[in-house]
């Protein structure tokens, strides 16, 4: 899921399910509009959204979205991850329709996008469960109208009493839903350790013997007990299997194995869930063809990082680069040996920078890579950036020296890349300036007669110091 706007809009907006409002913000340039079909989807996106202070988060909930069983549940996550959001339904029909909890106000799916976007910014409601307005009237009576008297529940006759009947279980409240300011309990603490992608189980565990009443509960997990694990006297092994996959087994006091049977399959269904979100954040952050981190999470890690920098004085380099006449290799060689050479690239980045480190391919054969030290260099003497341009270095002799699968002893000359180093905060203090700074240098290193890598204000390296530029089929 992307966004259908620039990072520089005013507002941002989750849409949960689809609406004509939220179409309405995503051709808004002040919107920047993120889409999710369900639930799980919601929570996934906010709860991988970097932190953007003095931008409001606006969270559209459509007709469509109403549907869901664990609505209420789902805004109360939802809120636990962006306490400050503004929650808005929108009505699309003319009809009136019940309150929504957790709701902070209503719009209509016609409204225009000035009207959405300073509902984003609008204090939220104290009571956060709202009625909707009429449909027709003007604003001023919208706000005036009442809330309608609800409709008076059927009476039911109670059934007759017989002397023999078993008494009446005793009725006990239900479970309160956790603080949404305090730590969530339930299955919202089992969602809560998914959108962040946490182990759940303990928060699992925690859930079912809560509900069962019993403190024993354990899980043994199939990597852990390839063969049937043995019990204690007196316990009851479930297994909790999917049709696809054997995640372990729960064990727990004999006298409730039915009881433990129905919570080892409801269990497998939350672990089968993690295992999806997992394989959908892998995709939606990675590139199919090389394996390298994609686009998408080089601007939101980056942006993240930057924050940690800031408060701890610590300086972030990017290094963008892209492959010299990759387009001419493409044509004299054919595409497969073009995939093999973007993929070999990504390959020998992996094995010269730091476990830190991120390689990112962001477009055809541009790259970049995030110089992350989360605890400080590791050698106090070291100068920034110039250890990191060592690093680059060592990168572009490998490359050079490299020789590609498909293309073999076809390929006259070596394979050479042009690139820019920027450092937060002396290149910028955004992402969007480190990206300028550092394409010019680019441009810069292609002047130079390319092979070349530059920081600061020049170039660090002159084109032939390591092996001539390739000469390419014409």
């Amino acid at each position: 899921m992307t966004a259908t706007a620039t990072t520089n809009s005013q507002i941002r907006v989750l849409a949960l399910g689809r609406s004509n409002a939220a179409r309405t913000l995503a051709l808004d340039p002040r919107a920047e509009v993120f889409a999710a079909a369900d639930e799980l989807t919601a929570i996934g996106e906010l709860g991988i959204l970097a932190p953007a202070p003095g931008k409001p988060t606006l969270v559209l909930v459509s007709e469509r979205a109403r549907r869901i069983e664990s609505l209420p549940q789902t805004l109360e996550v939802l809120r636990s991850l962006e306490p400050d959001a503004r929650f808005v339904a929108v009505m699309e029909g003319r009809q009136r329709i019940d309150a929504i909890p957790g709701i902070d106000a209503w719009v209509h799916a016609d409204d225009s996008a000035d009207t959405l976007i300073s509902a984003a910014r609008h204090p939220a409601s104290p009571t956060r469960t709202q009625t909707p307005p009429p449909r027709n009237g003007t604003p001023a009576a919208q706000a005036k109208a009442e809330p309608p008297a609800p409709a008076a529940a059927p009476r039911v006759e109670a059934a007759p009493r017989v002397e023999n009947d078993p008494p009446e279980p005793q009725r006990t409240n239900p479970t309160p839903p956790a603080d949404i300011k305090g730590s969530p309990s339930g299955e919202a603490a089992v969602l809560e350790a998914l959108t962040h992608a946490r182990d759940p189980m303990p928060a699992l565990l925690e859930h079912i013997s809560a509900k069962l009443g019993a403190g024993s509960l354990r899980f043994i997990s199939a990597s852990d007990a390839p063969q049937l694990p043995d019990c204690k006297p007196g316990e009851h092994r479930s297994a909790v299997a999917s049709a696809e996959h054997q995640h372990g087994w729960l064990v727990g006091p004999a006298c409730i194995a039915q009881t433990l049977d129905r919570e080892a399959h409801t269990l497998a269904l939350w672990l089968t869930t993690r295992a999806q979100l997992t394989q959908l954040r892998h995709e939606a952050y990675t590139d199919p063809l090389t394996g390298a981190w994609n686009r998408r999470y080089f601007e939101r890690f980056t942006n993240s990082l930057f924050e940690n920098a800031s408060s701890l004085r610590r300086p972030v380099t990017i290094l963008l680069f892209d492959i010299d006449d990759f387009k001419r290799y493409n044509d004299a060689y054919g595409h497969e040996a073009g995939d093999d050479i973007l993929r070999e690239t990504v390959r020998l980045l992996n094995s010269t920078v730091r476990a830190d480190d991120r390689v990112c391919r962001i477009g055809g054969d541009e790259f970049a890579v995030i110089f992350n030290e989360p605890t400080g260099p590791r050698d106090a003497a070291s100068h920034h950036p110039t250890s990191i341009h060592d690093i680059a270095s060592r990168f572009r002799k490998l490359l050079r020296d490299c020789r590609f699968r498909h293309v073999g002893e076809q390929m006259q000359g070596k394979l050479t890349i042009s690139g820019g180093l920027a450092t937060y905060p002396w290149d910028g203090t955004t992402l969007e300036d480190l990206v300028r700074h550092a394409d010019r240098l680019i441009l810069e290193s292609k002047r130079q007669g390319k092979n070349v890598i530059c920081y600061g204000s020049g170039c660090a390296l002159p084109p032939n110091d390591s092996g001539d530029a390739p000469a390419i089929p014409q």
